[in-house]
């Protein structure tokens, strides 16, 4: 019971300080200040969900952290990776929750300067802003200024309707062989369809067009097979008169689950969503026959037999070594599902607790953890009882696709 209330603490301390340090690689790239100096540098690559405001870089990989903020600034870029670009441009502020939508179906442009992200370049660029649920994207062509194409939802009393002006910009300005006012009709307000069409408008243009960036990245799922053991300790109060307590001895049992990942397309695939259903069980007995020291406790066996699917939700973090070797640290919330409920006369319940946990992967393919469930209380059926069942799980991991 010791080494796992001691082990509790170790996690949250690791957890805490791997998010505090984790490292993002310095990647080479430039940066064009605002009076029009170009500088080859190393940028901290954090793979923005969001347009950034600051970005940090350094002039060589041993020199200090210089942060520069976009007033300072008109366009960075890492090589064959992402490039922004700064503009002053109108951009709608209409709200984008359903519930706040209006029944205006104009847009409410307001002056902003912003850093735009890169999409696709050549005769045609397309760049995207995007904050929170807000997404937008912006256009210009060699013979036209940079504008917002036009996507709204509004309300009509119970229905959401949208301004998809976007459509007649996309016919107006890329006219090509090859783009039909058909084709441009399927052409939906995301990242793909958009990418996708000012390609084939480029790529009309310029025979010989390239794209400069990598395809946009999407997010992967993984199926982890995870068996493993637990080590686990069960301290039982019984509090009505006269009241006792049962610390029922340490024991080591098996587990086996099986999870599910998805790996979050952005800040360099470092955070991910997990979920896990695991089969657990633990079988122990309290002998205080004969203890006649203590008049309160129990003169007969207390034998437990409990069994359990956990059903863990979470979140992971990634820390990376290198190519092949990375440390991550992982906190999920874990209700469960009881199967076998036995706790010497009583009835074991459904009680759900938190989990942290820290491992290493090699290769994606074959990982390690070990992971602290904290307190659960398995009689929270009864008024006058209380319990403390807490497990320590060392886990292997492959990952099956």
């Amino acid at each position: 019971m010791y080494i796992l209330k001691n082990f509790s603490l170790v996690v949250l301390t690791l957890l805490v300080s791997f998010t505090t340090i984790a490292q993002i690689n310095f990647e080479k790239g430039y940066i064009i200040t605002e009076n029009d100096q170009r500088l080859e540098v190393y940028i901290k690559n954090q793979d923005w969900k969001y347009n950034p405001t600051v970005i940090t870089y350094r002039q060589d990989l041993e020199s200090q952290n210089i942060d520069i903020s976009i007033h300072e600034l008109k366009e960075f870029g890492i090589k064959d990776i992402s490039k922004y670009v700064k503009f002053h441009v109108d951009i709608d502020t209409s709200p984008v929750s359903l519930k706040n939508l209006g029944a205006d179906k104009r847009p409410h442009f307001e002056k902003r300067t912003l850093l735009l992200k890169v999409l696709v370049e050549g005769n045609a660029r397309l760049y995207k802003y995007e904050n929170g649920n807000d997404r937008k994207y912006f256009f210009e062509t060699n013979e036209k200024e940079i504008e917002q194409l036009v996507y709204k939802e509004y309300r009509v009393e119970n229905y959401i309707k949208s301004n998809n002006n976007y459509k007649q910009q996309l016919f107006n300005h890329l006219k090509c062989e090859g783009i039909s006012r058909s084709k441009i009709e399927r052409v939906d307000y995301d990242e793909q369809d958009l990418t996708e069409i000012f390609r084939t408008y480029n790529s009309c243009k310029d025979p010989n067009y390239e794209q400069q960036f990598k395809k946009a990245k999407k997010g992967k799922f993984q199926l982890n097979i995870r068996p493993g053991i637990n080590l686990t300790s069960l301290k039982s109060f019984i509090q009505n008169s006269p009241g006792y307590i049962l610390e029922f001895d340490t024991k080591i049992s098996w587990r086996i689950g099986i999870e599910s990942e998805f790996i979050l397309p952005f800040n360099n695939n470092k955070w991910s969503l997990l979920g896990e259903v695991s089969y657990q069980e633990y079988k122990n007995e309290y002998d205080n026959t004969g203890a006649s020291n203590d008049p309160f406790a129990p003169s007969s066996k207390q034998e437990i037999d409990y069994s359990y699917l956990d059903i863990a939700v979470g979140a992971r973090y990634y820390l990376f070594l290198n190519d092949e070797n990375k440390i991550f640290v992982n906190l999920a919330y874990v209700p469960n599902i009881t199967i076998n409920k036995k706790h010497g006369p009583l009835e074991i319940s459904k009680a759900a607790n938190f989990a942290a946990g820290i491992g290493y992967k090699y290769s994606d393919k074959y990982a390690a953890e070990i992971r602290y469930g904290f307190n659960r209380n398995i009689l929270n059926r009864y008024i006058y009882h209380y319990s403390e069942y807490n497990t320590l799980s060392f886990i292997l991991s492959y990952t099956l696709f």
